[in-house]
């Protein structure tokens, strides 16, 4: 009988990803960005995109449906470590409460 774990914390990301797939498609970021969570935490902490052809992510310029979509979709899975995802959590001050 072997205990060994049936999941990584790679293939939980990948899942918790593709169950958000909408959402992550209306974010119009570039794939790599959800690749791996060590991506998506560079992205939520500094809001740049490698991208010579684009800007940084502006957190701010998000629809408000979106953005709280996209709060949601980091406390769930992240919890209190969202707190470090510092351009993320910039934007989340400026708007206020989700209330």
């Amino acid at each position: 009988m072997s205990f060994r774990k049936k999941t990584t914390s790679h293939s939980r990301w990948e899942t918790y990803c593709e169950a958000h797939q909408a959402l992550l498609e209306a974010l119009q970021v570039p794939d790599w960005v959800f690749i791996k969570e060590s991506n998506f935490r560079a992205f939520a902490t500094t809001g740049q995109i490698h991208d010579p052809y684009q800007d940084n992510f502006d957190f701010d310029s998000l629809a408000e449906d979106l953005f709280w979509d996209l709060f949601t979709f980091i406390t769930d899975y992240f919890d209190h470590d969202s707190l470090l995802f510092t351009k993320f959590e910039e934007a989340r001050v400026k708007k206020g409460s989700k209330e």
